[in-house]
């Protein structure tokens, strides 16, 4: 059983990488009719969001409603608690005249908007994110006033481009929906300067350092293609483990949306020890211990095998903080600490040039590091990692396979009945048919 634990010890919640459970696509719109607020069914008691009153949430979903087509109620409350919250604390006089505008402004639905577009960064829809910045551009570019000794930018698409070209920090921002309203004013300005560079303030805004979500936007990005980790529903993992004392092992670890796990730990073909989670009980069995529930507290770092993605890919649900820069194999990082509710965290270390996950940073004192990256069903894996403990031991995990979608039932993450045959003993009787079977 030493090994076994030794073998569940390593952090292999850190081998995956993944997105964003959000299962969302909202589509666009130029224009569709706003339903009245009267009909928007909110009373005192189903309001969505306690803080406003039934007509303030109805209006404002009305004018979300004009954007996209379908979202999910999720990301829809967000947005709405989102809007609401800054048009209260941020720009009080538009609050109190919310209900003279059932059409929004051009300032209120540059902050909608936004909001929308912070609220779908984790789908790393590119054509989506574009759409939403394009429009946001059209809805504060007619304010710009002033010389037009260089000529306006007549569609979207140009002021996009002429943006991107003179800053790409804040063309991603803007898309991402970081970027403020007066910075987009300030980008709009400059974008009508007929030379780059003319505009003092924005250089010196463009040479501000990269925030931690442009960070997590550009590696979301650069490690999957388009949202395809939206069709990744399950996904199953064949490793060899290469434990500190020089034992190797076999796992196998399956996980299921939200949060199932079943980790097996094999030697010679046969299961030693299994660890599993349905998404709110854990459970554990070896061949030298019985089916127990085990505590999330008990787990420790293992209890973080329930997270089906890696959450560099989703903002939401962690706290992110951008770290002074390291170095890692000779190449710069940037390091963004993670840390979860529940107090627990590590540092993710970024490589500058591919947006790669090359190492992490654990607050144990070990450190895990990630290489030969291979791209499965459009998503990038790191298919190796050492780990280094705070005494100096190394161990290390070789993936074999990543297998997207597999048949699996959720009941197979639930703890086993306690009655019944045994798991183990099952599984030696049939090792030992196929054994006697062959020739």
């Amino acid at each position: 059983m030493r090994n076994a634990r030794n073998a569940v010890s390593l952090p292999l919640a850190a081998l995956l990488m993944a997105t964003s459970p959000l299962a969302i696509r909202a589509q666009l719109v130029e224009a569709s009719p706003v339903a009245p607020v009267g009909e928007k069914g909110f009373t005192s008691d189903n309001l969505p969001d306690a803080r406003f009153s039934a007509g303030q949430i109805a209006l404002v979903t009305s004018w979300i409603e004009r954007e996209t087509s379908e979202c999910s109620p999720e990301i829809l409350t967000k947005v709405v608690a989102a809007v609401l919250a800054e048009l209260k604390e941020r720009r009080p006089v538009l609050f109190d005249q919310l209900a003279d505008f059932p059409v929004p402004t051009s300032e209120l639905r540059s902050v909608v908007l936004r909001h929308l577009a912070a609220k779908l960064m984790v789908l790393s829809d590119a054509p989506l994110r574009v759409e939403l910045a394009r429009r946001r551009v059209l809805a504060l570019a007619p304010t710009q006033a002033g010389d037009t000794a260089s000529p306006a930018p007549q569609s979207g698409e140009q002021w996009l481009e002429k943006i991107k070209t003179r800053s790409d920090v804040f063309y991603r921002r803007l898309l991402d929906g970081k970027l403020e309203d007066d910075d987009l004013v300030l980008l709009l300005a400059s974008a009508r300067a007929p030379h780059a560079g003319t505009s003092p303030d924005v250089t010196a805004a463009t040479a501000s350092p990269l925030l931690a979500m442009d960070i997590l936007g550009e590696f979301a990005r650069r490690n999957q293609n388009g949202a395809a980790w939206q069709k990744f529903a399950a996904y199953q993992v064949r490793a060899k483990l290469h434990a500190a004392d020089g034992s190797t092992q076999d796992i196998i670890l399956l996980k299921l949306r939200p949060a199932k796990f079943r980790l097996t730990v094999m030697n010679q073909g046969l299961s030693h020890y299994l660890l599993a989670g349905d998404g709110e009980r854990f459970w554990q069995r070896s061949t030298t211990l019985p089916f127990s529930p085990v505590s999330g507290e008990a787990l420790g770092g293992r209890r973080h095998l329930g997270e089906f993605e890696n959450a560099l890919f989703r903002p939401e649900g962690y706290q992110f903080e951008r770290l002074p820069d390291g170095v890692v194999a000779e190449k710069p990082v940037y390091r963004i600490a993670l840390n979860r509710a529940d107090g627990s965290g590590y540092t993710a270390c970024i490589d500058q040039a591919s947006y790669r996950e090359v190492a992490r940073e654990i607050s144990d004192g070990s450190v895990v590091r990630y290489d030969d990256f291979r791209e499965v069903a459009g998503v990038t894996f790191a298919f190796r990692e050492v780990v280094t403990d705070a005494s100096g031991r190394t161990g290390s995990l070789q993936i074999e396979t990543i297998a997207p979608n597999p048949g699996v039932l959720p009941a197979f993450f639930q703890p086993p009945p306690r009655s019944g045959p045994d798991f183990f003993a099952l599984e030696r009787l049939w090792g030992a048919s196929a054994a006697e079977s062959q020739p």
